[in-house]
């Protein structure tokens, strides 16, 4: 398996990482996910569908337990990358971990999962 860095996302309120773990891709939000975010988000989730795809994924882990809040902009560029991996006729699985404490996670998620039912689950796990 092949693995390339994927430059992540720092920011003063913001930060994502992505990296292999075990047999999955893991990816961690932590802060405020806000309009400074939003343009570097795109690109950040395109690097990390390019290299599930590369290494043959079964799965992507978005672990949402540390990000305190994200803006429609940013979850609309989740929505765009989930419609880009849900048309391929092979793709990975979307798991978000996500924070039971955070109300607005429970709403976005759902809508994330309603989007792509076959595609993306959600496991509520404490930090």
């Amino acid at each position: 398996m092949s693995t390339v860095e994927i430059p992540g996302i720092k920011d003063t309120e913001f930060e994502a990482t992505a990296a292999v773990d075990g047999g999955a891709l893991v990816m961690r939000l932590w802060g405020n996910a806000d309009l400074r975010v939003n343009g570097p988000l795109g690109p950040f989730l395109d690097q990390v569908d390019d290299q599930a795809r590369r290494n043959h994924m079964g799965e992507v882990v978005a672990d949402f337990r540390e990000l305190v809040f994200m803006n429609s902009s940013c979850l609309k560029e989740f929505v765009r990358w989930i419609a880009q991996v849900e048309e391929r006729a092979e793709h990975y699985r979307i798991r978000f971990l996500s924070d039971p404490d955070a109300q607005w996670q429970s709403r976005s998620l759902q809508a994330l999962r309603a989007f792509a039912p076959n595609l993306v689950t959600i496991e509520i796990a404490k930090a």
